[in-house]
């Protein structure tokens, strides 16, 4: 059966190379047919089109979803496939004999924006919202938060035009994994001001994940995660890209972005992508918002080798460089301006006149992420992955200083993260599926010298060790699901003394997590199903909930954390009722409940605080709700 994948046509074959001539004319007998159904409901599809890009040759299926395309020569092909409410596909073929094929489009999820996750052999019940590469670009101006919004269930915290964190089902910040290629983003994501460092325009789909699923992440997640995907890179021999340019008239905003891919016929593929933005002050009916402007530059690069029959890799690098311009006048230097600037219609700091300027108050940002993914068939219905990735975060803050100091960073963090997974699958006949693995991730952070500011966040190590196994089973119409995993976590810190003179203290922390979930579906009659996920989970406190202390630039505010914190515990079920009316109205309607004991939270205090960086309200103390 041929491979087959989804490429999104902005400017199509740009910078495509073309197909090379037919070969062996003669004799041109060839049969091409096969199936078009839909991945969710698995119902067929009928009057989808199939087209033969290379001769123009098309033909559409009946009421079964079943189409034939005769005679073809022999030769290579393009052939795209589309229907009303779906998104085109476009797969090569290089054809020699008669063949067939069979074909899932997305219909059912251009309506509900939900498919259920797709594997090898057994579904998960897991489910998942997406967003498909052609929604993306069209979008191409949004953040990954401004994406991500649109899908049902997902809203955004957003702290300024450029910053935003999303938050799925009253989940954000620690308590939302977000996974950058199948790995646990490692990044500064403590602060509301910190938007996850990814381009969402180096993926392929953005998922949103709920379900039994989430148990083979490490990471805070309190049942739901984000997940990031290039995607594979399409078997097509010949070079394709695409390329596109966006503007923003608020902020004269321009952006710019292109993709470019290749595979060969030795099994070696690769793909590369590329962004720049740029935008400025922000408008308002009568003047601009000083420095709110941004500059963004990222790339990744993609590689795939097909080894042999039973073995294929996957290498992939990405990096993120972005700074962001703070309004100014959100940085008060004395008790009386911060109290009228609570009242102001017009902030401090406006001006008539725009600018692509970017001064103190700024963040700065870069983000490196390399993975490696082998993966080895020891049989069709037995594999085991090795994955290993390695992370890199930079960021620096830029406050307002005296004596010509501002151009000196008051935060400056950085970040290593080492991550490997050993991953092992098992399948009984499409009706059985066991997945098992040990993760281990190991993070040094640590304040660069030089910013003569008291650390916001101290120096740290912290070890996540772990293990998982997930089952899944069939029993006619009923699909049922388990998983479970363990997770051991150590954490030494070295924050500053609140007391003068400053001394270094140690903090050692272990912790055990453990997260367990269950799922079951029916299938009814008339492609309706119905689900049932229940949870729980454990998350340790974050290293800025147990030790933060001092003043968080970004958001203008002093935060103090409180080492005496417990671990959260989390109790979750959900319902989800996915059906259609006559096959021609769908719906999905999801119920779920969320308790949580000794639950961390910034605690606002009634307090002012005058310091020799200006004037702040106290964000107060991290603690845990009574019970």
């Amino acid at each position: 059966m041929s491979r087959l994948f989804t490429i999104s046509l902005i400017l199509h074959l740009i910078f495509s190379g073309f197909p090379g001539s037919l070969v062996g004319q003669s004799p041109c007998r060839l049969r091409l047919d096969g199936r078009i159904m839909d991945v969710s409901t698995t119902l067929p599809l009928e009057n989808a089109h199939i087209i033969v890009q290379e001769s123009g040759k098309g033909t559409a299926t009946d009421v079964n979803g079943i189409f034939a395309l005769e005679p073809l020569c022999p030769g290579k092909y393009h052939i795209k496939v589309s229907h009303i409410g779906c998104e085109s596909k476009i797969f090569f073929l290089d054809m020699q004999r008669d063949t067939s094929i069979t074909l899932f489009l997305d219909h059912h999820s251009h309506h509900l924006e939900g498919v259920t996750v797709i594997q090898k052999g057994l579904k998960s019940l897991a489910k998942t919202n997406f967003i498909q590469s052609l929604k993306i670009e069209e979008n191409a101006h949004r953040d990954l938060g401004g994406l991500l919004e649109q899908v049902a269930g997902v809203s955004i915290l957003r702290t300024g035009h450029n910053i935003s964190k999303p938050v799925v089902q009253g989940m954000y910040g620690n308590r939302l994994l977000i996974l950058n290629n199948g790995l646990a983003q490692a990044g500064q994501q403590w602060g509301n001001d910190h938007s996850p460092e990814i381009d969402p325009l180096s993926a392929h789909t953005l998922n949103v994940v709920k379900g039994t699923a989430v148990i083979q992440y490490q990471g805070s997640s309190l049942g739901n995660i984000i997940s990031v995907e290039p995607g594979n890179i399409p078997a097509d021999p010949h070079l394709h890209g695409k390329a596109g340019y966006y503007f923003e008239s608020n902020g004269r905003s321009h952006g710019i972005h292109a993709q470019q891919h290749k595979s060969s016929d030795s099994g070696f593929a690769w793909k590369l992508t590329g962004t720049l933005r740029k935008s400025g002050d922000r408008q308002t009916p009568e003047y601009f918002l000083i420095n709110t402007g941004r500059n963004e530059a990222n790339a990744s690069l993609q590689l795939e080798k097909k080894h042999s029959d039973h073995w294929k890799s996957n290498l992939y690098f990405s990096t993120f460089n972005t700074e962001i311009g703070i309004l100014r006048g959100a940085h008060i230097g004395n008790l009386t301006d911060l109290q009228e600037a609570m009242g102001r219609q017009i902030p401090f700091f406006t001006e008539p006149d725009f600018s692509y300027r970017i001064e103190s108050p700024f963040q700065s940002v870069n983000h490196h992420l390399l993975k490696l993914r082998t993966q080895y068939f020891i049989q069709d219905d037995r594999w085991i992955e090795i994955i290993s990735g390695t992370q890199f975060n930079h960021r620096k803050e830029f406050d307002i200083r005296r004596g010509n100091q501002s151009d000196r960073p008051s935060l400056s963090l950085s970040q290593w993260a080492q991550y490997l997974e050993l991953k092992h699958t098992r399948e009984w006949h499409d009706e059985t599926k066991i997945i098992a693995g040990i993760q281990s991730n190991f993070v040094h952070n640590f304040n660069n010298a030089g910013t003569g500011v008291l650390p916001l966040i101290p120096d740290y190590n912290a070890a996540e060790n772990g293990a998982y196994i997930t089952g899944m089973k069939k029993f006619g119409v009923i699909h049922t699901e388990l998983g479970l995993r363990y997770d051991l976590i150590w954490q030494d810190a070295f924050p500053l003394s609140s007391t003068l003179p400053r001394t270094v203290l140690n903090y050692k922390n272990i912790f055990h997590n453990l997260n367990a979930a269950g799922a079951i579906g029916i299938k009814l009659a008339g492609g309706n199903k119905l689900s049932v996920n229940t949870g729980y989970n454990t998350r340790n406190p974050a290293i800025n909930e147990r030790f933060s202390q001092g003043l968080h630039q970004g958001v203008s505010g002093i935060e103090e954390g409180n080492p005496d914190l417990i671990p959260e515990r989390a109790f979750k079920t959900s319902i989800n009722f996915e059906g259609n009316i006559a096959k021609k109205l769908f719906f999905d309607i999801m119920a779920y409940n969320q308790h949580i004991q000794n639950y961390i939270f910034l605690n606002p205090e009634n307090e002012f605080r005058l310091t020799i960086r200006g004037a702040f309200p106290v964000s107060g103390t991290d603690r845990p709700l009574p019970h």
